[in-house]
């Protein structure tokens, strides 16, 4: 596993601004130690302001990263879900491996907030503060328009961000602008968390509940948006990547923005471009707002980046400098595991296995480091491609747990190996009596036929067409469902398929609907939540639902990939929820699955209330 430096200087680059020792601690595992930590108000702030250097760390430099949003955008309650969801989706494009942090913070308007309470310059004390009305809100939820809550405020949303630090030891943090872009209270009130946080993450006499437990920790620097001192220009978000599909990371990070449909689907604000509702705030300037590692590195002269000058004076760069080894040092690279649990394969089927560079690690990624995959060891019908994509078909020969010694070589012959493994297997035959089982193997008809005792046949509508390629020689034919509210097979509803133990499987291929959901089969009801449902989800992850009568557990799985056949299994034991892909587990929830008890299970389609 890749090891991380980690800087725990006595004092900060700036004058006035000073620090004790801090403990570290050992370095956590993969998945929780980061490298830089993004800490938005909004969803949508992260693209508008933040923009091309979201992509460009996590998909350019591979560099490990983590979203947080202090609120959901729920000033109307209901907007909560939607908006949290909308972020979901975008953190995928924007490279997020990790579904983003969402605390909660109420979203508070407070510098438009119609009878602001802290506006009252009569009353004892006076009150002439507006974005104290976010500070009270952000204590409890509750807005008690007294003072009294303000402080508690202030201390919950700075230990809570502080936690997160110590959580996950970014060495880069980056936020809002002090002044809130265009004012909003509460980007200034989390700059202002996240500002004071940088320090009471690394005092070891931290004295707040929330931090038991956590080492300290002193992240390297701190940058907020437009900051007006040590001023740093964030260079290459206009720079096409092969990583992005020969996009520029500002592009993906628009395409990102298109998933807040709510808001209207803003764009990324930019120096490249006047007229935008933002662009008076754009998303390339930031300063260094704190430091442990000193300066960036200053134009001695004006410098022209794609056509916009950059004053002498300001940096030019990325927030990695003298956090990374700087270029011509050569780190090696590294696997984030030495053993990779690729999903299954089935034998005679062709196998699309996780690409190897999205599993890779190296400082020098921020000097635009090239890497060569190889496969050093392993059965011959996978095939590990240049750049790291795998492929194959694996045979009846191999069936069982294949067992692969891969590589990653750097331009200057480094190189590190990975043990991958993966199962390879056929369906299982003669164990399992089914109390429903639909073949999908009609030529034509009316009717889809449950060969399994008592027989309950759906009925097939006008979207669904029979006699379609199955997902191997041993599966059959197929059905297609053409994504209309035609597109479905009904059953009616019984017991027997809604036990309160059971199991749930099909073959399914996707083969469009990107950005929707997608449902192979289901059997729901919507109020109380209840009863099961197989998803290709709206971020293009396979997810299994269950309902718990105040909403929906949702388990996902590996990526939705068009045109290929996916095996999905879901279980329920009564206490735990598993979903397996193509016969792994891929995730397992404790949760009390209530049964639907009214409608129809459904292939083909979701919803059936």
């Amino acid at each position: 596993m890749k090891s991380f430096a980690i800087h725990c200087l006595s004092r900060l680059l700036f004058p006035g601004l000073w620090l004790t020792m801090a403990l570290c601690g050992p370095t956590p595992a993969y998945g929780e130690k980061v490298t830089l930590l993004v800490i938005n108000s909004h969803p949508d702030d992260e693209g508008i302001f933040f923009g091309g250097a979201l992509p460009y760390y996590t998909t350019v430099l591979k560099v490990p990263a983590r979203l947080l949003s202090m609120t959901s955008g729920d000033w109307t309650p209901s907007n909560l879900t939607i908006r949290e969801a909308e972020l979901r989706s975008a953190a995928r494009i924007y490279g997020f491996a990790a579904d983003p942090l969402f605390p909660r913070f109420r979203d508070v308007p407070s510098q438009s907030l119609a009878n602001n309470p802290y506006t009252n310059a009569t009353a004892v004390p006076p009150f002439t503060n507006r974005i104290d009305a976010t500070w009270d809100y952000w204590a409890d939820g509750v807005l008690q328009g007294t003072g009294s809550d303000v402080e508690a405020g202030k201390a919950r949303a700075i230990n809570y961000v502080a936690e997160q630090i110590r959580r996950y030891q970014p060495d880069v943090i980056i936020t809002h602008d002090y002044l809130g872009e265009y004012g909003h209270d509460n980007h200034r009130a989390t700059a202002y968390a996240v500002t004071n946080a940088f320090f009471v993450a690394a005092d070891p006499a931290a004295s707040a509940t929330n931090l038991a437990g956590l080492a300290p920790w002193q992240a390297s620097k701190l940058y907020l948006h437009l900051w007006p001192s040590h001023r740093l220009f964030h260079a290459a978000t206009e720079t096409r990547f092969a990583e992005l599909g020969n996009l520029t990371p500002g592009q993906v990070a628009d395409l990102a923005l298109d998933c807040h449909v709510s808001q209207n689907k803003p764009d990324v604000s930019s120096v490249y471009r006047v007229g935008e509702n933002y662009d008076l705030y754009p998303s390339q300037w930031w300063g260094l707002y704190a430091s442990t590692v000193g300066p960036d590195t200053a134009l001695a002269t004006n410098a022209v980046e794609r056509g916009y000058t950059i004053p002498a004076g300001a940096a030019r760069g990325n927030f990695l400098e003298h956090v990374l080894p700087p270029p011509g040092t050569n780190s090696p690279p590294a696997f984030i595991t030495n053993h990779i649990l690729a999903m299954g394969a089935l034998a005679d089927v062709p196998y699309a296995g996780p690409a190897l560079a999205d599993l890779v690690t190296d400082f020098d990624f921020a000097w635009s480091e090239s890497l060569c995959f190889s496969k050093a060891a392993g059965p011959a019908w996978l095939a590990v491609a240049p750049d790291g994509v795998i492929s194959g078909t694996p045979g009846i020969g191999d069936l069982g747990t294949n067992t692969f010694q891969v590589r990653v070589t750097d331009q200057g012959g480094l190189s590190a190996d990975a043990t991958l493994s993966l199962a390879v297997s056929v369906p299982l035959t003669g164990s399992v009596t089914p109390v429903g089982w639909w073949k999908l193997d009609e030529s034509s008809g009316s009717m889809a036929a449950d060969s399994a005792p008592p027989s309950q046949d759906g009925a097939r509508l006008s979207g669904v067409t029979f006699n379609q390629p199955g997902a191997a020689p041993w599966t059959g034919t197929s059905a297609l469902f053409d994504g209309t509210t035609n597109g479905k097979i009904d059953v009616l509803w019984s017991a027997e398929l809604n036990p309160p133990r059971f199991t749930i499987a099909c073959w399914a291929k996707v083969t469009g609907g990107s950005g929707t959901y997608r449902s192979p089969l289901s059997s729901r009801k919507d109020g109380p939540q209840s009863g099961y449902m197989l998803y290709a989800g709206s971020d293009n992850r396979w997810q299994f639902w269950t309902g718990k009568t105040s909403g929906y557990d949702r388990l996902s799985a590996g990526p939705v990939v068009n045109n290929v056949w996916t095996h999905l299994a879901g279980t329920y034991d009564g206490r735990t929820v598993r979903f397996y892909t193509n016969g792994i587990l891929a995730i397992s929830s404790l949760v009390a699955v209530l049964a639907n008890d009214t409608y129809p299970l459904r292939i083909g389609a979701g919803s059936s209330e």
